[in-house]
């Protein structure tokens, strides 16, 4: 894990309770996004490294198998005029170009995911707080009423108190 640490990093989120969480309550819609955010952004990372440390095995398996030296076919060939050879080199190479080509491709669709769950996440972040902003509307409304109907109460209360005197 030490030449990738975004893989370590994302292997002690998972494992690990995340510091701020407390026993005793659960973590708002706002950490919970936080936390997400970060597991996302270590996965890219992760994944990431795992590309290039793909890449980089090609690249030595590739130079091994040159290294390695020529067989009597490769001997033979090479007689003829290296036709083979380069042939095989022309083929390694064309595969190296599709797979940049494909890991090319998975990059993008890589971002496009992390921009939708981007998105995602501040759809439901602006949510909560919509619902929060909501939720204290309600309550200073219900506080309002409360204060109303404790006037009316002590409005009766008084003219009560009034008539008893009357009487």
């Amino acid at each position: 894990l030490k030449h990738y640490p975004a893989a370590a990093r994302l292997c002690l989120r998972v494992s690990l309770p995340p510091h701020h969480s407390r026993s005793a309550q659960q973590p708002g819609p706002m950490e919970v996004a936080c936390e997400a955010e970060q597991v996302l952004e270590v996965a890219a990372e992760t994944k990431q490294e795992t590309a290039h440390a793909a890449k980089d095995a090609l690249i030595v398996d590739v130079r091994a198998a040159k290294d390695e030296g020529m067989t009597a076919e490769q001997k033979a060939a090479e007689k003829e005029g290296k036709g083979e050879e380069k042939g095989k080199e022309q083929e390694v190479k064309e595969k190296e170009e599709e797979r940049e080509e494909k890991d090319k491709e998975e990059a993008k669709e890589d971002e496009k995911e992390e921009r939708e769950q981007r998105e995602k996440e501040q759809e439901v972040k602006e949510e909560a707080e919509a619902r929060e902003e909501k939720d204290k509307e309600e309550a200073k409304e219900e506080e309002k009423e409360e204060k109303e109907q404790r006037e009316k109460e002590q409005q009766v209360k008084e003219e009560q108190e009034e008539r008893e005197e009357k009487d």
